[in-house]
């Protein structure tokens, strides 16, 4: 079943996405320091950057999708579509309809 994004986390050491029931579940258990899929201890920030950065270098639609929705948050709507663009080609369902929606507003494309 496809997980709701807004009750669901991406993880930054392994890019799965997982439902905020389970994080606030680790957090209880564990103290919230590992991952609730992979149980690797949760990176600091710039580590999480660097995962993220290696994962897209590997064509990880799901880390390209994450850093598009980084950029149309910055308001870098053209850098979020191209990244959209090249997640949906790799098959993230989720990066479509990120897609979708910048087309049906207008942003970072041409109207």
């Amino acid at each position: 079943l496809p997980l709701d994004v807004e009750c669901s986390s991406i993880m930054t050491c392994c890019s799965k996405t997982v439902c905020d029931g389970c994080v606030h579940t680790i957090e209880l258990r564990d103290g919230g320091d590992v991952c609730p899929f992979c149980r690797t201890p949760v990176p600091t920030k710039k580590k999480a950057n660097r995962n993220l950065m290696k994962r897209i270098e590997a064509n990880d639609p799901v880390a390209i999708r994450q850093k598009g929705s980084e950029y149309f948050g910055q308001g870098d709507y053209s850098a979020a579509v191209e990244l959209f663009k090249k997640a949906a080609k790799l098959g993230d369902g989720e990066a479509n309809y990120q897609l979708a929606g910048c087309y049906g507003l207008g942003l970072g494309v041409e109207r």
